[in-house]
């Protein structure tokens, strides 16, 4: 389900308009700098109509994963170490388990919130 909140109202269009409001405020003849960070889409892991929808989750490419988490992570020291010390058993809501255990199934759910 989409959030209660339009696209209008993520930080990202903040951060967008307070930027073009403050640039709007400039004087065109001084230089000026500005950094800007967007940083979403994070948890909640929902977005706004219409960026909720844009998309079909089935129609996106296959994972590419290992037969098992193990095989995965012989793959990089770094998938080694970090898989090895997950602990937290739900990611997000309706997922089961750790994320390293998932399948498909679980991953398609990922996308279809994204």
């Amino acid at each position: 389900a989409p959030p209660v909140y339009s696209k209008d109202e993520t930080p990202a269009a903040f951060l967008t308009g307070e930027f073009l409001r403050w640039l709007g405020e400039q004087e065109r003849d001084t230089p000026w700098f500005a950094h800007l960070s967007f940083l979403s889409p994070h948890p909640p892991f929902i977005v706004p109509e219409p960026y909720n929808s844009m998309y079909d989750p089935a129609e996106g490419p296959a994972f590419h994963r290992a037969v098992s988490w193990q095989a995965e992570a012989e793959s990089h020291p770094y998938l080694a170490y970090n898989l090895d010390l997950q602990e937290r058993s739900n990611f997000r809501p309706g997922a089961e388990g750790k994320v390293r255990d998932w399948g498909d199934d679980d991953f398609g759910r990922i996308r279809a919130l994204y």
